[in-house]
């Protein structure tokens, strides 16, 4: 049965979105909207480490202190940073002695107007002595790397290295099934290769922004555009600044854009500080230069992978050593083990061994990034499948579907595989795409090819979400929770689950937006757990509303709950002579003086529905890496392009694409295909055009839109040479059969552009993104040597 034959009342339809009429107007209220609404906002600049590695000497202040406007210089010596409660993780505060990465925060100034905040960070006197540094995460994971990141790692209760003789060595996993050895002596066929992801930016229309405002009682109220206003923002700053949860508000604005950035909240607690110093009011809003130096980027993967298969396409063996970058930061065990999941989720290979490695260099530090991990490692697990296809002369749809996972069963963590739709995905773009059949001729320098790829992307549990509907007296619906809307769309997608519940206009429910005195607790908006998590507790809180409303009505019309139900703004009731009660007449007026009307429904006072939804959380796995439940679900994605390659000058220029998605269901389609379309720009984005470059000094160069290259229009194909599938596979405990959409869409277009470079021209790129310099490179070497890595690399 296809997933249009079980569109409901408002699931499964596209409805516009309940924030487009205020974006559209200009009455969306961003952070930075609000700088003009708070007499005496003061602002915050922060000075920066010019150096990847370096002693601070000498640190002198007194001059800006000094300037008429300037209110507060803070250094990472003074005594009011919560340093214990930070542990080396030093995304906002300014450094105490030693900077490991350039950018990094030495002082910060808050001042009457940003001119002087800028004008006193140029007063301030710093004495540096620079140290060596490393950028190259192999040179930093050896035994005497020449920069030791952290030397006092070992004192943070729970951040122990976990390879004491590697000092840079911060976290690492193993995963063994199967007896791998003994897989690659059966195989016919062994391809081994190392792939290489660079760091890459979220690169987010709007910077990081905060307003904090000190309250008389002693607490603050932020503004912010970061995410998680409870589990992320509000649980930080309480304990850290010691101050009661009721003394501390965080209001939520529009966001625009995160794409992971803005999970970490880096610019959150200096704002407090600055706040909580002053006894006023201050604001921290993050230059663009700010954020590709001194905001978390996404983390750089080097994979090296050795696969087995049998001449009939079966893959028996695998084994991979991946090393995740961290820079400079901390957050490495849990973040190495997702990216590992990629390598996992797709395909069923029965002899597999996984290390994954996380390792600090003098670099900005890491962390989440659309698909977290999994595009990194499914670069090298696509790539190998390709080249073990044309290796054994097999269609590069055929031997994944050969290998592909199936419901039931297993895959190397041990979990069972309860919903995979991603052979629906591998086959509609193929057939879209028309993978099979050859391109048309090439033109001039340009080479045209077609290439394929699948992917995969798991779903944390990341804690409870919870959500209420209140149900007005006059029939009015509002929608509670504090799930992020970053962009993606999550409020429209609560009004229709509501809509759907209420059996009403989604257009006539009211969405609150996250405000930490308002609105429930929910942990944050990430890994695509939004529909799953606050949808189901949604659903809940709507059926909790539904019942008491069905009561009210049983009451009035004589007859049992059965025989009530809820739809269109009324109680629809069967076996009375009253036929409807319209809900605002469940609602009763207060009488003074009549006992038996104080209870029940009472105007002015609205039925609220709770809900709370707890996924089931992970299990800890063995010594082996096994455990029956490593993650909640994976959504998956199929991908296939046709590109033409310059070969004069380089240049890959995407002319076709195929998305197909497994979502589960599809609760707003159109919506749905905005994401397939998103994610294939950006995947096509950091595919080939961007990443980070350095100087010999260790200092990024390319900080700004003109110099790193996100992708524009020009980047894509025309629109009617794309094609948005929708191929979901219901989840079993999704709403609606419901899971996530958004991180898997980019995963594999790497792979598959890959995959069509080497259609059209032989030589196989090994290192995103494929640069029209690398193209050049692999050209000047085809013909050299044996590029598809026949001989095993270990």
């Amino acid at each position: 049965m296809s997933w249009e034959d079980s569109k409901g009342f408002s699931v499964g339809q596209s409805p516009p979105r309940v924030d487009a009429k205020a974006k559209v107007l200009g009455q969306a209220k961003f952070t930075s909207d609000l700088h003009g609404s708070f007499p005496g906002l003061l602002h915050i600049k922060v000075l920066r480490s010019p150096y990847p590695h370096a002693r601070i000497l000498t640190l002198d202040t007194s001059d800006a202190l000094k300037m008429p406007g300037v209110r507060t210089v803070v250094t990472g010596r003074d005594s009011d940073i919560p340093w214990m409660y930070l542990g080396p993780d030093v995304f906002s505060f300014p450094a105490r002695d030693r900077v490991v990465w350039a950018g990094q925060p030495i002082a910060a100034v808050t001042a009457e107007s940003v001119e002087r905040a800028e004008e006193a960070l140029e007063a301030i006197k710093v004495e540096y002595e620079a140290l060596p540094h490393t950028l190259d995460v192999e040179e930093a994971m050896s035994d005497h790397p020449p920069s030791v990141i952290d030397p006092d790692l070992g004192q943070y209760p729970g951040r122990e290295p976990f390879v004491p003789e590697a000092p840079n060595i911060v976290g690492s996993y193993t995963l063994k099934t199967g007896d791998v050895d003994k897989g690659f002596s059966d195989a016919d066929v062994i391809v081994g290769n190392c792939y290489y992801a660079s760091r890459i930016s979220q690169s987010q229309l709007e910077p990081a922004s905060c307003i904090v405002r000190s309250e008389t009682d002693g607490g603050i109220t932020m503004w912010t555009n970061g995410c998680g206003v409870h589990g992320v923002i509000k649980n930080l700053i309480s304990p850290m600044f010691q101050l009661p949860k009721n003394k501390v508000r965080i209001i939520q604005m529009y966001q625009g854009g995160s794409f992971g950035n803005r999970l970490i909240p880096y610019v959150e607690p200096l704002t407090v500080l600055m706040a909580l110093r002053t006894k006023g009011i201050v604001e921290l809003t993050f230059t663009r230069r700010e954020m590709y130096m001194s905001s978390p980027s996404n983390w750089p993967v080097k994979t090296y992978i050795k696969t087995g298969a049998k001449r009939d396409g079966t893959i028996i063996a695998q084994k991979i050593r991946l090393i995740k970058d961290n820079g400079a930061s901390f957050n490495s065990l849990m973040i190495g083990r997702r990216t590992g999941s990629g390598a996992v989720c797709v395909y069923r290979i029965p002899n597999f061994h996984m290390e994954t490695y996380g390792v600090n260099t003098n670099s900005p530090p890491v962390g989440p990034y659309r698909g977290l991990g999994c595009p990194q490692i499914e670069w090298a697990v696509e790539s190998q499948i390709d080249i073990l296809a044309h290796k054994l002369g097999m269609s590069p749809v055929a031997i994944r579907q050969k290998n592909i996972l199936k419901a039931g069963e297993q895959n190397a963590y041990g979990e069972t595989v309860n919903s995979i739709g991603v052979i629906k995905c591998l086959e509609a773009v193929g057939e879209a795409i028309k993978i099979e059949e050859p391109c048309k001729g090439d033109q001039g320098p340009w080479r045209v090819g077609k290439g394929i790829a699948v992917g995969g992307k798991q779903n944390s549990p990341l804690g409870r979400a919870e959500a209420k509907v209140l149900v007005h007296d006059d029939g009015s619906v509002e929608v509670l929770y504090s799930a992020d809307e970053q962009g993606m769309g999550a409020q429209t997608v609560m009004a229709q689950i509501a809509s759907e519940e209420l059996k009403i206009p989604a257009d006539q429910i009211k969405v609150v937006r996250a405000d930490t005195a308002v609105t429930p607790y929910d942990n944050y908006s990430a890994s695509s757990r939004t529909t799953y998590t606050t949808g189901n507790a949604l659903v809940t809180a709507c059926q909790d509303a539904i019942n008491q409303l069905k009561e009210a009505a049983a009451r009035e019309a004589g007859v049992s709950v059965k025989n009530v139900h809820i739809e269109g703004g009324k109680a629809i009731i069967s076996g009375s002579d009253i036929k409807e009660i319209p809900i605002p007449d469940l609602f009763k007026p207060f009488q003074m003086f009549e006992q038996q009307n104080q209870w029940g429904l009472k105007r002015g006072t609205p039925v609220c529905g709770e809900g709370i939804f707890a996924p089931a959380p992970c299990i800890m796995w063995d010594e082996n890496g096994h455990t029956p439940r490593m993650w909640n679900w994976f959504q998956y994605n199929a991908c296939a392009v046709e590109v033409a390659v310059n070969i004069a000058t380089g240049q890959i220029k995407v002319m076709k694409v195929a998305s197909a998605s497994d979502m589960g269901f599809p609760i707003n389609p159109k919506m749905c295909e905005g994401q397939i379309e998103g994610g294939v720009c950006m995947g096509i984005g950091f595919s080939v055009n961007e990443e980070y470059l350095y100087d010999a000094n260790g200092v990024m160069t390319n900080w700004s839109y003109v110099d790193y290259r996100i992708p524009t229009v020009l980047d894509m194909p025309y629109r009617h040479e794309f094609k948005s599938v929708l191929a979901p596979d219901p989840l079993p405990d999704g709403p609606y059969g419901a899971k996530g959409i958004a991180e898997s869409v980019t995963i594999p277009v790497g792979p598959a552009i890959a995959s069509a470079v080497h259609s059209a021209t032989g030589i196989r790129p090994k290192v995103m993104p494929m640069s029209a310099e690398r193209i050049l490179d692999l050209l000047g070497q085809k013909g050299e040597g044996e590029e598809d890595g026949s001989r095993a690399a270990e």
